[in-house]
C-alpha cells in the first residue's frame, strides 16, 4: 500500500468520526433538554406535594406526641381548681399540731422530723373539711452536704420536708426531691384531693428554661417590678416570663406519681 492510499484512508476515517459526532450531538441535545424539563417538572410537583401535605404531617406528628399527664403542653402556670384547694394553717409551734392530728399521728410526725434533725418549730398544715388526709410541710430542708471546717452545711431549699397524713398513719415524702425545678425555684402552690380516693395531689410550680439573655439591669428591673406589682408579673415583665410551669403529682403511699385524671 502506497502513501497516497494511506492518506485517503486517514481522510475517510476522519470524515466518518466527524459524521458520527454530528449525529450524536443532534440526537443527545433534545433528549438532555427533555430530561431537564422532566426533572424540573418533577421537582415542582414534589415541592407542591410536600407543601400540601405539610399540615397533615404536622397534625399527625402532634397527635403522635405522648402528653405527660399533669403537665401543660406549653410553659405556663396551671392553677389548681379554687374550690378544691386545701386550706393552709402555718403553725409557729409544733404543739399546735394537736389541733389537726390525733395523738398517734402527732407522735409519728414528730419522730420523723427528729430523724431528719429538724429543730424548727414552724410547720404548715394543708387540710380540708371532711377530708381525712393532710399534708405537713416543715420549715426544715434536706441536708445535701454537711459543713466542714466551721463552714455551714448545704441544704436543698427547693421543698421543705413533707409528711403525708392518712388513715394508716404518717409517712415522709422523700420522693419530692425528684420533682425539682431550675434555680431552686420549686414551690408547692396547692394541695387537692380531686378523686376523693385518699390520694392527695401536689401542684408544683417552678422554672423550666434558661434566662433569655437579658442583661443584669433588665433582670433587676423585672425583679423589682414583680416584687412590687402582681399585675406586672402577670403581664410577663420578667425576662423569665414563659419559663414558669406546673407539674401535678399524686401521693401513693410514700411515693409520688404523675397525676392523670
Amino acid at each position: 500500500m502506497n502513501q497516497s492510499q494511506l492518506r485517503f484512508i486517514y481522510i475517510a476515517v476522519a470524515l466518518m468520526v466527524a459524521v458520527f459526532a454530528w449525529l450524536f450531538w443532534h440526537q443527545d441535545g433534545p433528549v438532555a433538554g427533555a430530561n431537564a424539563n422532566a426533572s424540573t417538572s418533577a421537582s415542582a410537583d414534589a415541592i407542591a406535594s410536600a407543601a400540601a401535605s405539610a399540615p397533615t404531617q404536622a397534625a399527625a406528628s402532634a397527635a403522635a406526641v405522648t402528653k405527660l399527664p399533669g403537665v401543660r403542653d406549653e410553659p405556663g402556670l396551671l392553677p389548681a381548681p379554687e374550690a378544691e384547694k386545701f386550706d393552709v394553717a402555718v403553725l409557729e409551734d409544733r404543739a399546735l399540731l394537736s389541733q389537726y392530728l390525733n395523738p398517734a399521728q402527732r407522735q409519728q410526725a414528730l419522730a420523723l422530723l427528729k430523724n431528719q434533725h429538724c429543730e424548727s418549730q414552724k410547720i404548715s398544715v394543708y387540710f380540708k373539711k371532711d377530708v381525712a388526709e393532710k399534708l405537713l410541710v416543715s420549715d426544715c430542708y434536706y441536708l445535701v452536704s454537711p459543713g466542714q471546717d466551721g463552714n455551714p452545711g448545704w441544704y436543698d431549699t427547693d421543698y421543705g420536708i413533707m409528711l403525708v397524713v392518712d388513715k394508716t398513719g404518717v409517712v415522709e415524702l422523700k420522693d419530692i426531691t425528684q420533682f425539682k425545678f431550675m434555680y431552686e425555684s420549686s414551690k408547692l402552690s396547692a394541695v387537692t384531693s380531686l378523686n376523693k380516693n385518699g390520694r392527695l395531689q401536689l401542684w408544683l410550680d417552678g422554672l423550666i428554661c434558661e434566662n433569655d439573655g437579658a442583661d443584669d439591669d433588665e433582670d433587676t428591673a423585672a425583679s423589682n417590678a414583680a416584687s412590687t406589682s402582681a399585675s406586672a408579673a402577670s403581664q410577663h415583665k420578667s425576662p423569665l416570663a414563659g419559663c414558669w410551669s406546673t407539674t401535678v403529682v399524686e401521693i401513693n403511699g410514700d411515693k409520688l406519681e404523675m397525676y392523670s385524671k
